[in-house]
């Protein structure tokens, strides 16, 4: 009996020490509860959503690609270098789950509303702007190797993008005095 009350008044003390971390961890897992409930409803595959993120990645992909001087081509979900098949944008490929999973982060981190609110702004644009030089990218690998495109989709861009999103993650934890 007195091993139990020890045990219970030491992980109490653990709490006390640990209680930022920890309600950390408890809106992390509220903030993922609520997206998976958002995923379902709002976000659903192939939804308005991303529908309209998809739309704005083609359009982008393509006018850099025509700044560059290629010729492209462009469907709903589809575009390329004239001459390739282009490059196909999936519903899980349009950035929503990456910026959710940086935006989740930010939300559930204590931050002041001020720097909490310019992290998401600008970090998502990030992202965004991140996926687009990805897409323009993997269309001109299609263009000069396209043997190469199924190692840069899954390894070289993966890595790139989630990267950035752990420095954008670190440069706001920074400006906001908190580590």
């Amino acid at each position: 009996m007195v091993v139990f009350i020890f045990c219970i008044m030491q992980l109490r003390e653990i709490i006390k020490e640990k209680s930022e971390i920890l309600l950390f961890i408890l809106k992390i897992f509220l903030v993922y509860i609520l997206w998976l409930f958002l995923k379902s409803t709002i976000f659903r595959p192939n939804g308005p959503v991303d529908e309209w993120l998809i739309r704005n990645l083609i359009n982008a992909t393509a006018l850099v690609l025509q700044t560059l001087g290629f010729e492209v081509f462009q469907t709903f979900n589809r575009v390329g270098i004239d001459g390739t098949h282009g490059i196909t944008i999936a519903f899980n490929c349009n950035g929503l789950s990456l910026m959710a999973v940086y935006s989740g982060f930010l939300i559930a981190y204590p931050l002041n509303l001020k720097t909490r609110l310019i992290a998401l702004l600008s970090g998502n644009l990030i992202i965004n702007a991140l996926n687009v030089l990805r897409l323009v990218l993997l269309s001109i690998i299609v263009h000069l190797s396209p043997d190469s495109l199924a190692f840069h989709h899954k390894y070289t861009f993966t890595i790139v993008v989630y990267s950035a999103i752990v420095i954008l993650w670190y440069y706001f934890l920074r400006i906001s005095g908190k580590k």
